[in-house]
């Protein structure tokens, strides 16, 4: 770690346990909302766009341990390229005691500090998390933990082929030995996991990775009460997507709501000017014509392996 994001993180540690501990916490029947998403997915989109309801607080990708420097990682579990696959029952404990201090405002990460930039509340009545590496233990916070779940995504040939640009760690190799997961897997699954592994390319292995840190709320979530939603669909239909999440949700901010949604979320990096133009063809397509299929052999073995009701191979 460089000295200067050394000082930049404990900075950023010490607004959020001073100017981060300026909320007051009241009391309501609303229940919080909790995001399952993916690294690159569109989830900064979705949480600013549900940050535009009043008297709210968002704490995000408070499990993260690799990309951002985590002040409480001794709180949480050993994680495997950053994500918490086959925990025994202490570490699970661990792992929800931690989220349970960070709900109750025990501890304090990577919340909204700064008052003087909107959409800061001094009062709140709800919180909105956004979670990454703890997917396959999704069931467990919803047994848990009183909550709204939203579980959200995107196609996983565009996540992928952002993450592997920007050389973040791949979960595949981890999610794959996982004893939890691999029940789950057919035996069809398992021998293209391996294939990719020993032979694919680096795309196809971060493919393989979505599908892989996903199974178990895409298996789930059929049978679920979650919110379901793919990013391709809130570009396509915002309106469609607002009235779910205002029913859903029961929220109340839809006019800042839709007023945010065509902004682009503040890590947006190469899609700005589309979303600016709110060109929906690339925002949601464009990633198509980076794609040189006849150099990822494997990518139609792993959709047709990990066949699912949200994403299928249309080459």
């Amino acid at each position: 770690m460089s000295m200067k994001y050394a000082i930049k993180s404990q900075l950023r540690h010490i607004a959020n346990n001073s100017l981060g501990r300026l909320h007051l916490r009241q009391q309501s029947d609303k229940e919080n909302i909790l995001l399952f998403s993916n690294r690159r997915g569109g989830s900064t989109w979705l949480i600013e766009l549900l940050s535009a309801e009043p008297r709210t607080k968002r704490s995000v990708e408070i499990f993260d341990v690799t990309l951002n420097h985590n002040p409480y990682r001794h709180r949480l579990p050993q994680a495997q390229d950053g994500f918490f696959v086959d925990l025994n029952d202490s570490e699970k404990r661990q792992l929800l005691d931690y989220y349970r201090d960070i709900e109750s405002g025990q501890i304090v990460y990577n919340t909204q500090w700064k008052f003087w930039q909107p959409p800061y509340n001094f009062v709140y009545d709800r919180q909105i998390f956004k979670f990454f590496y703890v997917k396959n233990y999704i069931a467990d916070f919803a047994e848990n933990f009183s909550g709204q779940i939203i579980f959200q995504m995107r196609h996983p040939i565009a996540t992928a082929m952002s993450i592997d640009r920007l050389g973040w760690p791949c979960c595949a190799k981890a999610y794959l030995s996982s004893q939890q997961l691999g029940s789950l897997l057919t035996e069809q699954q398992r021998h293209v996991g391996q294939q990719v592994l020993q032979h694919g390319s680096s795309l196809e292995k971060h493919v393989l990775g979505w599908f892989l840190e996903n199974w178990i709320p895409i298996s789930l979530a059929p049978k679920s009460s979650w919110l379901v939603l793919q990013y391709e669909h809130m570009v396509r239909k915002p309106e469609d997507t607002a009235k779910q999440l205002s029913s859903q949700l029961q929220l109340t901010g839809s006019e800042q709501f839709m007023a945010n949604y065509r902004k682009p979320s503040y890590n947006a990096f190469d899609s700005r000017q589309k979303i600016e133009r709110y060109d929906e063809e690339q925002l949601c397509e464009g990633w198509r014509d980076k794609l040189d299929i006849s150099k990822q052999p494997l990518l139609a073995e792993i959709f047709q392996a990990f066949d699912n009701p949200f994403y299928r191979w249309d080459y």
